[in-house]
Order: C-alpha cells, then structure tokens, then sequence
C-alpha cells in the first residue's frame, strides 16, 4: 500500500513537472502561439480597464448633469453613445487645433434625441440652400402679415446709403455696447426660433433706446404659445419668420408676466400697456447674404440666423475657432448673430449667441470662420431674420 503511494506521488510530480514545463514554453516570447496568447490577454484586459473608465466617466456624467436612467436598457444605451460621442470628441482634438470639443449635458443622446429637444426649426436641406437665390428678399410689415412673399430692396438700400464697406472695423462685438441680453437655456423644447426673435427685440429695443429698457426681459413663452397662429408649431418647432408675424401684431409680454414653461399651452391674448412693448414695426427676411452684407447689417442691430447644430462639431463645441465643413449639413437650429472678430493669427470669425445655457460653449456663445466667398461653416450666411422697431 505504501509503495502504491510512493508511485502515485511520483507519478503526479512527473506530470506536473511536464505540464510546467510545456506552460512555460507556450508563455515564453519565443513561442508564437505563446506571443499570440499573450497577446490577447493583455488586449482584453486594456479593453477591460477602457471599458472601465469609460463607465466610470459616464456614472461622474450622469451625477454631474443630474440624470437618471429608470430601466438598465436605458442606461445600456446611453453609455453605449456616451463611449462612441467621446471617441467622436478625442478624434476631433487630435487632429485639429482651431478648436476644441468636450462632453456635455448632450453626450448621451442621439442625434434625434438631441434635434428633438434642443432644436426645434425645421429643417432647410442642403439642396435649398444649394438652389437659393442670392436676392430673395422679404419684408413682413404690420399692414402687410398676410403677404409672405412680398419683395422690398429696402434694407439693403438704407445699408448702403448708411455704411461704407471699404470702413468695416476689424472686429465689432454688441456685448461691448451692453445691449445684449443674458444667455437663456431653451431645455427640452423646440423653440429656438422663439429665443432669438426675442434676443434680437431685446436687443434692437435697447440700442433705439437703453435708458428706457435697461434691463428688459421679455417673454419667450408668449411667442411659442401664440405664433401656433401663424404656423409654427411651439415647442415642436417653427421658423423665425413666423415668430415675426406674431411680433408686428401683438404686444410682447415681459418675462415676469409671462413666466417661461418650457412646453406647449393655450395663447394669452390678455396683455396690458403696463405688461408688455409695442409691436414692431416690421420684420425682414434675407437670404444668401455675402459677409460684408451681413456685417454692414450687423452694425445696425443683432439678428435671428439659421444654422446647422446636430452635427458632433456644433453639439459639443466647448471653444476656439469652428473651421470644420463637418457641421455643414441641414439647418436645424436659430441663433443670434451678435458679432465678428480676427484671431491674432488672422482667422476672422463670427460671434454667436445660442440658448442652451452658459455651460455650453464659450459661456453660451460660439465663434465660426468667416467665409467671405460663401457659406461659413454650419451654414452660416444662409439667411437672416431682423426684427425692426
């Protein structure tokens, strides 16, 4: 008995001598199988700790932009955008230096998902901007809101007679004047074309008059409700044009009064003196501008533009200088058009105010290059919409 176990014991170490022995040559360097192995162990355990830290960044997204994701399926799916979003991000701060990309409160969501909530113009394909007349023109006056294609050379004349283009100043910035209103955040509803109809009355009200409307704030809420009159479609989005049909027919109520919601509800046509501003005047649409045109505009007041903001480019824009053709794509978004500028490496630039917040962006705005032979990146100088009081 004991000499059975004697043979056993040797037998065992035999072939655990053995089986070490052939281990060692399949993880050694020189063995292929071996490297290949390896090799592969040490890719899945890379992926692994990535895998990691991409979770780990997304539960530090998720607790810093306060969301919260109910069912494990929804939360599956938004890590899994977050992860492609910040490839997207790290791809575009590699490779280019005028600008710079970084997460934000969008970075898990879609790109539907994203022009659903944080958009809300319809969009202007590529082929209309394409096919788009250099001269169209439209004036929509308060005798004249059922007539929307009405022709007038007007504000192009009165620029003319009023600007010199050989004397446009380098740059030129309406927050230096103080006449720009606080940056807005338009959340989860479509209707941008509201914002910046509002931004630019703002605006044209305190350049005509500053001491009367020092600090006005009016109400968003009141365009989105009512303009539903003139075919836009509030929250679910609407063109600017619309929202000035609105504007030269009714009184616009200030903020206070008129609370913004942020979502779809009956028109409040009760509005006193006390409570609300005149009508404007008129409301001008431009199309296919060339930038000296627009900066010769621009010098009179700030205006509502439309602009291409569902590409990675546009959405998580954090500073910098967008040079990139890559946003060039529909027209989705309206934003307010405030100035222009020149890097000290001679980039000229638009200044943009938009209404997702001061957390987005350079502090709610964003520069774009300047094209001056066409279209700027994100379609930049595809038209205008000017508010007059």
């Amino acid at each position: 008995m004991f000499k059975k176990a004697i043979i056993l014991t040797i037998t065992l170490l035999v072939v655990f001598t053995a089986t070490l022995a052939i281990l060692l040559q399949v993880l050694s360097p020189g063995f292929s199988k071996g490297s290949q192995s390896s090799t592969f162990l040490q890719e899945s355990q890379i992926k692994n700790d990535f895998d990691n830290l991409i979770r780990l960044r997304y539960n530090q997204y998720l607790q810093k932009y306060d969301k919260n994701y109910k069912q494990t399926f929804e939360y599956l799916n938004g890590l899994n955008t977050f992860k492609n979003n910040i490839a997207i991000i790290d791809k575009y701060n590699q490779n280019q230096k005028s600008f710079v990309l970084k997460a934000n409160r969008f970075s898990d969501l879609s790109v539907e998902e994203f022009k659903r909530l944080y958009t809300g113009r319809p969009q202007t394909s590529q082929n209309i901007i394409n096919s788009s007349s250099s001269e169209q023109d439209q004036t929509v006056d308060q005798d004249n809101t059922n007539n929307s294609t009405n022709k007038s050379g007007k504000l192009n004349t009165k620029i003319i007679e009023s600007r010199d283009i050989l004397k446009l100043p380098e740059s030129f910035d309406w927050r230096q004047k103080n006449v720009i209103t606080s940056v807005k955040d338009q959340g989860g509803c479509g209707g941008c074309y509201c914002f910046t109809m509002i931004a630019a009355l703002e605006s044209a009200l305190l350049i005509k008059n500053k001491e009367k409307y020092q600090g006005i704030d009016l109400s968003e809420q009141q365009i989105i409700d009512c303009s539903v009159n003139y075919g836009a479609f509030g929250c679910n989005g609407g063109f600017e044009f619309q929202a000035g049909y609105l504007m030269t027919n009714t009184r616009v109520a200030f903020e206070k009064l008129y609370p913004y919601l942020g979502r779809n509800k009956e028109c409040n046509k009760t509005l006193s003196n006390d409570s609300s501003v005149p009508p404007i005047k008129q409301t001008l649409y431009k199309t296919g501008r060339h930038s000296s045109i627009m900066k010769m505009t621009l010098m009179n007041q700030p205006y509502a533009i439309g602009i291409s903001s569902s590409s990675e480019v546009f959405r998580f824009y954090s500073s910098g200088v967008i040079t990139s053709y890559d946003c060039s794509q529909n027209i989705d978004h309206s934003v307010l058009l405030i100035g222009w500028g020149k890097t000290n490496y001679n980039l000229e630039y638009w200044i943009i105010k938009n209404q997702w917040g001061t957390s987005w962006g350079e502090n709610g705005y964003v520069k774009v290059m300047i094209n001056n032979d066409g279209l700027s990146p994100c379609q930049v100088g595809f038209d205008l919409t000017i508010p007059v009081v």
